[in-house]
């Protein structure tokens, strides 16, 4: 929020609160929904409010993406308790309708190869097995992983 004036660089946070354009606006909509969210989610009870994120409010519809279709049969099951909640947070201008979306988890990061490790006996039961083999390809393959090279 303020520059610095050694180098001049400004915070993004305090452009964004500043700004009058479509990105600001768009900040300001995603602040106003984590807010919303918080109130609504400690309106509800446990599992229940730890299930769900609120992606957006539009109009009359709230829509909620949860990361499993089991939790979002649940949700829909309790939209009526959900609405409820939502109207005593927003009043007489609380959205009608609830949408829930299954939006499966984001891996954090790509899945590491594990190292192999393999017993000595299994070692030389892949090195025995490729003497008895005749295709090359095979055979080659088989050295390679007994000699722990994937």
């Amino acid at each position: 929020m303020t520059k610095n004036k050694q180098r001049g660089i400004v915070e993004i946070q305090g452009l964004l609160e500043r700004d009058q354009g479509a990105l600001a606006a768009l900040y300001r909509h995603a602040s106003e929904l984590r807010v919303f969210q918080k109130k609504l989610k400690a309106k509800l009870p446990p599992p229940l409010c730890d299930q769900f994120v609120l992606a957006n409010i539009d109009g009359d519809t709230l829509t909620l993406h949860t990361d499993s279709a089991a939790w979002a049969a649940r949700l829909r099951f309790l939209t009526p308790n959900i609405l409820q909640s939502v109207r005593e947070l927003c009043g007489t201008n609380s959205p009608q309708t609830i949408r829930i979306r299954v939006v499966p988890p984001v891996s954090q990061s790509p899945s590491l190869k594990r190292p192999m490790h393999l017993s000595s006996e299994n070692v030389q039961l892949i090195k025995d097995t490729a003497i008895s083999i005749t295709d090359p390809v095979l055979k080659a393959s088989l050295n390679k992983l007994a000699h722990g090279k994937s």
